[in-house]
């Protein structure tokens, strides 16, 4: 994966996951959660970028009521993509979304289209320019994700 990551040279790294149902503490499903490089040894203007794209992922989503963004746990183990990725030099955004296991099922829609704004939000800022002039300390401000919610049997 750092080969990979290496010849390609990315200004950021968008790692996309699946996470099984939580709910805020308020009842709302969470549908995507987000984190940056959190290791301490990741060089602070990365981990910036990192928080720039969760941002920038949250103001896309914020209009959207179907979208439920929080934080992922905090992690700052080295050996993990977002941190492994940062401590070389490369910012990061882990996405965790409900249900991508879903994609091809009826109702599915809404959950793609969350992840193509979020993808898309972050591309455009970074076409445009705008990208630098977000404040990484906004990405601070979206909720802690929620208690995990077990299916019904």
């Amino acid at each position: 994966m750092h080969g990979v990551v290496d010849g390609f040279a990315p200004d950021l790294v968008l790692d996309y996951h699946h996470q099984v149902t939580y709910a805020t503490p308020d009842g709302r499903m969470v549908t995507m959660s987000v984190l940056w490089s959190t290791h301490p040894d990741v060089a602070p203007e990365v981990a910036a970028d990192g928080k720039r794209a969760a941002a920038v992922v949250g103001d896309a989503l914020a209009d959207n009521p179907r979208s439920n963004l929080t934080l992922y746990p905090r992690s700052d183990t080295a050996s993990t993509a977002r941190n492994g990725l940062g401590l070389d030099g490369y910012p990061t955004l882990l996405l965790e979304q409900r249900g991508q296991q879903e994609a091809g099922q009826k109702g599915a829609g809404p959950l793609i289209r969350e992840a193509q704004t979020a993808m898309e939000s972050i591309a455009g800022s970074l076409a445009d320019g705008s990208f630098a002039a977000v404040d990484p300390a906004r990405a601070d401000l979206l909720p802690e994700r929620g208690a995990k919610v077990d299916p019904p049997c």
